[in-house]
């Protein structure tokens, strides 16, 4: 006779889950919940600044490509798409904000209020965002 040890024997006695054991297991589901929530939050923010510094490596090329074309600095971002030449498909906009509004600097390196107010040429652009005023 071979005796089966997972075999509970039948006591009357139901079992069911209790209370404690319930709590512990929504406790873990809410910690692994929560750590995948805050990872999530910060690769979306890193995908974003990762688009701003390619959007703003992209604007600058067209900057410095219209600079060598024309001798001078655009006068707006709006030269850069229409034109004679297109330097680049369409308008930039910050993909941290939304916003089609840049922060312009002047070629002596002094920064405008901002692209909607600014009249002049344009030596490069930065993100109104402080938080990316390094990039």
């Amino acid at each position: 006779m071979i005796m089966n040890i997972f075999k509970i024997k039948n006591t009357g006695i139901r079992r069911a889950t209790t209370l404690i054991e319930l709590s512990f297991s929504m406790a873990i589901a809410l910690v692994l919940l929560g750590t995948a929530v805050h990872y999530y939050g910060g690769a979306v923010e890193k995908s974003k600044e990762s688009a701003l510094k390619q959007t703003l490596i992209e604007t600058r090329k067209a900057i410095d490509t219209y600079y060598k074309n024309n001798g001078t600095y655009p006068a707006k971002l709006d030269d850069l798409v229409n034109g004679q030449f297109v330097y680049l498909r369409n308008y930039p906009s910050d993909p941290t904000s939304g916003s089609t509004v840049w922060l312009i600097i002047k070629e002596n390196g002094h920064t405008a209020i901002s692209s909607d107010e600014y009249t002049g040429t344009i030596y490069d652009i930065k993100s109104p965002n402080p938080k990316y005023y390094s990039f």
